[in-house]
């Protein structure tokens, strides 16, 4: 039997799921820090745009919910609250894109979408 054949209309496999989530939510980001590291003559958005990286999908969201909680929270429930948000979002996605069809592409648009709203956001916000 074709290797091709064998795997129509079965579901991806979740290491691939999470793959494709992760470069859909990650994809903007990678653009965002290619972009810093060769138009933005500032040293220092250089190293910042690094540091934020791993997190950064998810950064700008936590700092508003961290902040409509209270203001004194301290820096490492930040960044908790950012990878598990991140965690969350790549997971979620990974089920929509196993499940296929018309939800699978709504998840990668609006995923990819907000994605690259919230680099834009991140990028100013680095900026300012």
């Amino acid at each position: 039997m074709n290797a091709a054949v064998q795997n129509v209309g079965k579901p991806p496999a979740w290491w691939k799921a999470i793959g494709q989530s992760v470069g859909v939510l990650y994809a903007p980001f990678a653009i965002m820090v290619g972009y810093t590291l060769l138009a933005v003559p500032c040293p220092h958005c250089k190293k910042a745009v690094w540091e934020i990286l791993p997190l950064a999908p998810s950064l700008l969201p936590s700092m508003v919910l961290l902040r409509w909680i209270s203001d004194r929270l301290p820096e490492a429930v930040l960044w908790v609250t950012s990878g598990g948000l991140d965690l969350i979002i790549v997971a979620g996605l990974a089920c929509l894109i196993r499940r296929g069809a018309r939800s699978k592409w709504i998840g990668v648009l609006v995923t990819l979408a907000l994605s690259s709203i919230l680099a834009v956001l991140t990028l100013l916000a680095m900026r300012a």
